[in-house]
């Protein structure tokens, strides 16, 4: 009886393991630019056959979990569809997601409390050295670099690669000295430790959430910090059980925010955090304000004149290899529009009804709290079927819901 369970936690700590390196692969670091498709497959494979053949206990699907995989492969068609590709390989990769996403449904609470808690701490450590290798180059300290670049990417520059991080090779010190870690952009390092906090009860006291919530204040992205504070924000409001309380709270935490915004906008006009945040948040007639840069003149042209005006394009989308969207391989636009444009507003439902639909199988504030706040980080960048994403936010809202249900007992034994 101890070999079985020792079989099976060992076969469960490799899956839980292996899950975590997709979500890292779907990053997208530095070190998996020339491999990412070769090292996803075989790591996909690999868990899927130690969990699924040697496993000795089969469960079968329930009727929600089997809704959300029709969803699923609902929208994979859909993407695959308007995107041109080759029919055999898009078959696989559908079955591929799809046999993931199911995997993921089915592991059992303490699996999926495992995948959160290790996702958050080896990710704290990814980070937290790069953390401590960027201040190392910013006083002087000469670590060794190469130039890398990423290929077939005609918008990205070179990056000057430390190994522990990376960094623009810009002449431009205002973008090049922007921490990143071992991630393309530090809007992606923003985005990424938002969603970590969030999942994580914004716990700071926690060394490994405190590294998160430092690398994204040193990130100095926008969104990022955009996202932090409306989360944080969601997270008041749903753990609150007294509205007033709530509001109170929010308001103070907006008026310190605005006094430490107003002082650096006054005192230190030319300090990075200046440049980088504050001037981006003045008001701007076109944009809205001046730093939403998500996308570019031409493509805000093409998207009013091209696609608004057509209720086919608008339904079904224009599809991402259109000759006459070739232009937004180096136009750098991206945002929630560009998925729109690609994949139509029917995919996008779609996409909305297969988060929906994992939240409702484990119902609880903080998880329809998550589910708003990635409507958010979607409108900014639309990687909502990225493993990073999908695969924490499976994990997340079960765990959300057993403390939820836990806490409801102790209140009631009470």
């Amino acid at each position: 009886m101890n070999s079985d369970k020792k079989r099976v936690l060992s076969i469960s700590s490799i899956s839980v393991f292996c899950l975590f390196l997709l979500i890292l692969v779907s990053m997208n670091p530095w070190f998996v630019w020339n491999y990412k498709k070769s090292i996803a497959f075989v790591l996909a494979i690999s868990f899927l056959f130690l969990r699924f053949l040697l496993m000795t206990k089969k469960h079968s699907l329930s009727k929600p979990v089997i809704f959300i995989i029709v969803i699923a492969i609902l929208l994979s068609f859909m993407i695959h569809l308007r995107s041109g590709g080759n029919i055999i390989f898009g078959l696989f990769r559908l079955s591929q997601f799809v046999l993931l996403l199911a995997f993921v449904l089915k592991m059992n609470i303490i699996e999926k409390r495992r995948l959160v808690s290790i996702s958050t701490n080896l990710y704290s450590w990814l980070v937290g050295i790069s953390i401590v290798a960027y201040l190392l180059v910013l006083n002087g300290v000469s670590l060794p670099y190469s130039i890398i670049e990423v290929p077939d990417n005609d918008f990205y520059p070179t990056f000057v690669n430390y190994k522990f991080f990376i960094s623009f090779n810009y002449s431009n010190s205002l973008i090049s000295n922007r921490f990143q870690s071992i991630f393309t952009e530090p809007g992606h390092l923003g985005m990424f430790s938002a969603i970590f906090l969030y999942i994580n009860n914004y716990n700071i006291k926690r060394k490994s959430v405190l590294i998160i919530f430092v690398s994204l204040l040193m990130s100095l992205s926008l969104g990022g910090y955009v996202l932090l504070v409306l989360g944080y924000f969601l997270h008041i409001i749903t753990i609150s059980e007294k509205s007033f309380f709530a509001l109170s709270k929010i308001f103070l935490i907006v008026v310190l925010l605005g006094c430490i915004g107003f002082y650096f906008f006054k005192n230190h006009q030319d300090s990075n955090f200046s440049l980088l945040i504050l001037n981006r948040l003045e008001l701007d007639e076109d944009k809205g304000i001046a730093g939403n840069n998500r996308t570019s003149n031409n493509f805000d042209l093409f998207y009013k004149t091209q696609f608004l005006t057509s209720t086919k394009a608008i339904l079904w989308g224009k599809g991402s290899e259109k000759d006459e969207l070739s232009f937004l391989k180096t136009d750098g636009s991206y945002s929630y529009k560009t998925f729109l444009l690609y994949h139509g507003s029917v995919t996008l439902l779609l996409l909305f009804f297969l988060y929906f639909g994992i939240v409702s199988i484990s119902p609880s504030k903080l998880g329809y709290g998550l589910l708003i706040l990635y409507c958010l980080s979607f409108l900014q960048r639309p990687n909502a079927l990225g493993s990073m994403q999908l695969f924490l936010f499976v994990g997340a809202v079960q765990c959300f819901f057993i403390e939820q249900n836990v806490t409801s007992v102790r209140v009631k034994n009470h």
